[in-house]
């Protein structure tokens, strides 16, 4: 007969180490089962209950915690609103400004030139014609 490879035989050995560890485990848990019904239903009703009660503290906390988390939020959101309505009243004094500027200079540049006055020769410029008094 012809000898087995060692990869057959390692996995032949890794059945069976399973097949006996699953055995162990079975066994240990019908070892931990109660003996009657009654003791099993006895069991799993305090453990339920105990559970329900774990969870009803578990709700309070996250409640709890929800409830401080959505007040801090709301107290962040209150800060971030005056913040950008103070800074809303800034952008629009400052656009208030920056708009009348610009009016201005737009009605300067729409307005008709003023008229410049010619500027007369003075007199003191320009020789006169003496006059003897005679008017003539």
């Amino acid at each position: 007969m012809a000898q087995r490879s060692s990869t057959a035989q390692k996995r032949s050995s890794s059945r069976k180490k399973t097949r006996a560890g699953s055995r162990r485990t079975v066994k240990r848990v019908t070892d931990e089962l109660p003996q009657t019904l009654k003791q099993f239903s006895r069991s799993v009703s305090s453990r339920l209950t105990a559970l329900e009660r774990q969870i009803e503290r578990a709700e309070a906390r996250y409640r709890r915690k929800f409830t401080r988390l959505l007040r801090k939020a709301s107290h962040e959101l209150g800060q971030l609103e005056a913040k950008g309505e103070r800074e809303w009243r800034k952008l629009t004094t400052k656009g208030r400004q920056e708009t009348a500027a610009l009016l201005r200079k737009l009605e300067k540049a729409v307005e008709p030139p003023k008229k410049q006055r010619k500027r007369k020769t003075s007199s003191r410029s320009k020789p006169q014609a003496e006059s003897n008094g005679s008017g003539i």
